[in-house]
């Protein structure tokens, strides 16, 4: 299962925001790198088991 996805972003920042909402928008100002980092951690996870197989 991945989080590299808009949907997990959406629930993240949901989450972030029902405990501390002041901290919600300077989450969401760096949502798309989280996108990003979380793609690349798929692939990478993707590459390691390509490797062992």
């Amino acid at each position: 299962m991945s989080f590299a996805n808009f949907s997990s972003i959406g629930i993240v920042l949901g989450t972030i925001q029902a405990i501390n909402g002041e901290q919600a928008s300077r989450v969401a100002k760096f949502g798309l790198k989280m996108l990003l980092v979380a793609t690349m951690g798929s692939i990478l996870t993707g590459i390691m088991v390509g490797l062992f197989i």
